[in-house]
């Protein structure tokens, strides 16, 4: 949607919403770029996870469900790596109680993950 400056300017209510979108956006772009920064594999396969439980997670009775499907491939491309690392992690999460996958396929991250 392409809006004039004068548009902006002259709905307040609209100027309020774009700034909460790019605020929200920014804050997005910012948890990526630290993400990025982490060198342990697993330290980013984390701050991805509990990113996602932000943005797109919510409450069920066994802690914080991902609301989309993300295969290990998807997830190794977002954090740089392979999937057979993914692979490896998500089991060693698993067997950590840190997360689980439901019968939807799911990511489930458990009510007590802490980031590290």
């Amino acid at each position: 949607m392409r809006l004039t400056q004068m548009e902006v300017e002259q709905s307040p209510l609209l100027a309020q919403s774009i700034f909460h979108h790019l605020t929200r956006r920014l804050r997005q772009t910012e948890a990526v770029l630290a993400m990025v920064g982490y060198r342990r594999v697993e330290d980013r396969l984390r701050h991805f996870l509990m990113l996602l439980k932000q943005e797109v997670g919510y409450p069920v009775s066994s802690g914080t469900r991902i609301g989309v499907r993300l295969t290990h491939q998807q997830l190794a491309n977002a954090i740089g790596t392979t999937r057979v690392t993914v692979t490896r992690l998500i089991n060693q999460l698993r067997e950590e109680g840190w997360l689980t996958i439901d019968r939807h396929r799911h990511i489930v991250l458990s009510a007590n993950a802490p980031l590290s």
